[in-house]
């Protein structure tokens, strides 16, 4: 026969109090690292914890807070510099509406990613990182969330917080609805590359030049398209291509139109 013993140490759970107290005081937690995102399409360095605390050092000495996330981009050639678009926490102005500071960074100099004479005045420089006062700009955002996904897109004014999330979460769901036949197929092709996490800006539909045609090649919808239920999605994903898509919004249903991709 065993026998269980249970060890009592008087006082335990206020030495682990103080452990822990201790263990915080000391910075033992784990410290915050933001999301980085690398264009698919070059080779591009990783950025070292060295990168990522001269960026922080960077958007502290512009005033713009802590970042939340880094995209990485390889310019076109001639210019061989690394660029990146830091976005930062920004604060909450409304009920899922946000003010977000960006900014633009690159590695080494000005003349590395941009031709003519390296601009004057007001340039921060922390480690191989640098940028200007006027490189930053402020995103009025729109976030929509979805469990722990959410997705920060600008907007145009005047299109309100419920009419932009069913755009969104219709998108990421996979709940769009499409036309039957080989339109309705071939949309689903191209949709399959869609990532609703790369919508950048939503605006209403409206007829230029640029515009998506819809499914039947007209230039406009059939509709009036002021009317706030053919919105516009602006898709990046990456420093290369995008894409827009033609939505509907009717009843309880978000309706592909069209799907257009596009080259920066």
């Amino acid at each position: 026969m065993h026998r269980r013993v249970t060890l009592v140490v008087p006082g335990n759970r206020w030495v682990l109090f103080l452990f822990l107290s201790a263990a915080l005081a000391l910075g033992c937690t784990s410290p915050y690292v933001p999301t980085v995102v690398y264009d698919e399409n070059e080779t591009v360095e990783k950025l070292s914890e060295s990168d990522l605390a001269d960026i922080q050092a960077l958007t502290d000495e512009l005033g713009i807070g802590r970042v939340e996330s880094i995209s990485i981009e390889e310019p076109l050639l001639p210019y061989p510099c690394t660029a990146a678009v830091v976005r930062t926490f920004g604060e909450e102005v409304a009920p899922h509406r946000r003010r977000m500071p960006v900014a633009y960074l690159v590695r080494s100099g000005w003349r590395d990613c941009f031709p003519g004479p390296e601009p004057e005045g007001a340039d921060v420089a922390r480690g191989d990182w640098r940028t200007r006062r006027d490189s930053v700009w402020i995103r009025d955002t729109w976030r929509v969330e979805d469990g722990d996904w959410h997705v920060d897109v600008e907007f145009e004014e005047g299109i309100g917080y419920e009419l932009a999330a069913r755009a969104f979460l219709a998108t990421r769901r996979g709940e769009l609805v499409l036309p039957d036949g080989a339109v309705g197929r071939a949309l689903s092709a191209d949709l399959a590359n869609i990532d609703a996490g790369d919508i950048r800006y939503v605006m209403r539909w409206s007829e230029s030049p640029d515009s998506p045609r819809t499914a039947d090649g007209s230039v406009a919808p059939p509709d009036d398209p002021r009317e706030d239920r053919f919105l516009l999605l602006h898709l990046v994903p990456d420093s290369y291509v995008t894409y827009h898509l033609l939505l509907e919004l009717t009843g309880d249903s978000v309706l592909l139109r069209d799907i257009r991709r596009g080259i920066h």
